[in-house]
């Protein structure tokens, strides 16, 4: 397989594809179906930052109806204790289904935090999905699972802005 020049962390994507490929050929094992919209992608930077899946610019552009959940690290025991407080985790869902489609993270170990939600892009969890889902207390996992429960308006940490607890709806 031959790749155009393109950004290092898609080439290892297209690296990563053909090896998937040839590891399927010499086992006789057909290759799993990559899912585009699962593939994380980071950038290593201080805070880091990571992506997987739709962005917010991405679905206001596109007018979806959407929840959007935020986290700050500085409501995060762990990310304090750390004394990393900079940063968030914001996660986007699809308004009916409440399926997470996309997740960015700023902040301490992002490009680590990011799995769980491709994770959960790749397996079309929900929002409910994560907010039952028990994380280990105090850690930095728990921002995930917390702006998950901000974009349900169930969120304990933080505060809902105004305008959404008096409808009652995030959008």
């Amino acid at each position: 397989m031959s790749c155009s020049p393109i950004l290092a962390w898609k080439s290892l994507i297209c690296l990563s594809s053909s090896s998937i490929l040839f590891c399927a050929w010499i086992s006789s094992s057909p290759p799993r179906p990559l899912a585009p919209s699962s593939i994380p992608s980071a950038i290593f930077t201080d805070p880091e930052v990571a992506t997987v899946g739709l962005t917010e610019k991405e679905v206001r552009e596109k007018a979806l109806p959407v929840l959007i959940g935020r986290f700050p690290f500085a409501a995060s025991g762990r990310a304090l204790a750390a004394g990393e407080p900079d940063g968030y985790v914001k996660v986007i869902a699809d308004k009916e289904t409440k399926k997470i489609l996309g997740a960015g993270i700023v902040g301490p170990e992002a490009s680590d935090l990011i799995s769980e939600a491709a994770l959960a892009v790749r397996l079309g969890a929900t929002l409910g999905d994560i907010a039952s889902t028990v994380h280990p207390h105090p850690t930095l996992p728990e921002a995930f699972h917390e702006a998950c429960e901000a974009a349900m308006g169930q969120a304990i940490h933080v505060l809902a802005p105004r305008s959404q607890t008096a409808q009652g709806v995030r959008s």
